[in-house]
């Protein structure tokens, strides 16, 4: 068998050959046995082939979907009142093991202590604030940018 007729056989499978191709696969054809057999056996593949083909069905989707727990709504909003349970329950976990660290560490608990506020007076407030301005004032003051200590 020739090699340029079996590939200009395969080719004629793929596409369309110019007219002097294919008369060329044509008396190739006629000629050998053999190429005739190769042809019939790639045509036959081609139908194998076709044949195995996907067929796309809704059903195993629609199973799937059946299976997952359905929801209501959708969005921003639903989805926070979904986790809202489990959020709320982590929220108050925190919050009542904070407070316990509290009372250990205190030994007792009043909104001062729980805020860190209990040994602060007026006069305190009034000198942090009166450092914060200043040093609001001081960086206005400069014309560049101070380097951060480390």
């Amino acid at each position: 068998m020739d090699k340029s007729a079996l590939e200009l056989l395969i080719s004629s499978l793929d596409q369309e050959l110019a007219p002097k191709d294919q008369f060329r696969l044509e008396e190739a054809l006629a000629a050998s046995q053999e190429l005739r057999q190769e042809r019939e056996e790639f045509l036959r593949m081609r139908e194998l082939v076709a044949d195995l083909r996907v067929q796309r069905s809704n059903e195993f989707v629609d199973e799937l979907m059946s299976k997952l727990p359905q929801q209501k709504e959708s969005g921003f909003w639903a989805d926070i009142v979904f986790l809202s349970p489990k959020v709320a329950a982590a929220c108050i976990i925190f919050v009542v093991v904070s407070l316990l660290g509290v009372y250990i560490m205190e030994g007792r608990l009043n909104s001062e202590i729980i805020i860190g506020v209990e040994q602060l007076t007026p006069e305190d407030a009034y000198s942090i604030q009166e450092q914060k301005v200043s040093k609001k004032r001081e960086k206005e003051a400069l014309p560049f940018e101070m380097p951060k200590k480390k």
